[in-house]
């Protein structure tokens, strides 16, 4: 019952962390690094405590968890997949979480994994709706007579990447923190870039109408990542199970 207790507790808090954590990177795409500063060393404390009144607990397990999720949380910052706080998050979740908190029947035994493949999933949904909106709006924006390429340079596949994946925005929108413009300037020239790192520095560019992404708030589809695993549990390994059994 204790330990029950004290997973719950850090069920709470950890839902409560992301949450804010979410917030702050819906508004500004920064997290405040108090958040982090915070949440680990409760994450820490409660962990310990639980190991301690849990005689069976697989801490060997946990450590291996702990560190092979601190190496996959730097990797992806380091090769700029995710930014500093989508790693640091990774890293707080496996702190309060090494191994899954509510058993680990049929399922994959290093948590923050479990969080990192339902972030993804909750991440290509949102895409899929993404493109269609985009679609949907960069025709609205041809239909009302703006010429969507003009002064670029781009080649055909630019261009389908630009009108699936981006959206012509007014500059000040574009520029916005919620947007990264996906033009640059060499020169005279405007060109359509179709990758950018996560860390990349913000680049204005100026104009009428200008083509932008979105920002993407990655912190969310971890959040969201986390909860889902407490509604369905290990959507990922569900998935592959499903797949083989076919």
């Amino acid at each position: 019952m204790i330990t029950l207790d004290i997973i719950l507790i850090k069920t709470l808090i950890i839902i409560i962390g992301l949450f804010i954590a979410s917030l702050q990177d819906i508004k500004s795409r920064e997290i405040s690094d108090k958040i982090w500063i915070i949440l680990i060393p409760i994450g820490i404390f409660l962990t310990i405590i639980e190991i301690i009144i849990k005689g069976n607990y697989p801490y060997i397990l946990a450590i291996f968890s702990i560190i092979f999720s601190i190496i996959l949380a730097l990797t992806l910052y380091y090769l700029h997949l995710y930014g500093g706080a989508d790693a640091k998050a990774l890293i707080t979740i496996a702190l309060f979480f090494p191994i899954p908190p509510y058993g680990i029947e049929r399922t994959l035994i290093i948590f923050p994994i479990i969080v990192f493949g339902n972030s993804l999933i909750a991440t290509m949904i949102f895409l899929l709706l993404y493109i269609i909106i985009a679609i949907m709006w960069n025709s609205y924006m041809k239909l009302r007579g703006i010429d969507l390429f003009k002064g670029i340079e781009a080649n055909k596949l630019k261009k389908i990447f630009a009108f699936v994946f981006g959206f012509k925005l007014n500059s000040k929108i574009a520029n916005s923190i919620h947007f990264n413009p996906i033009e640059r300037l060499y020169g005279n020239k405007r060109k359509i870039i179709i990758s950018y790192k996560v860390e990349d520095e913000k680049i204005i560019i100026h104009g009428d109408y200008i083509w932008a992404t979105l920002n993407l708030p990655f912190i969310l589809f971890i959040f969201i990542g986390f909860i889902l695993y407490l509604i369905y549990g290990d959507l990922l390994f569900q998935i592959i199970n499903s797949l083989l059994k076919v």
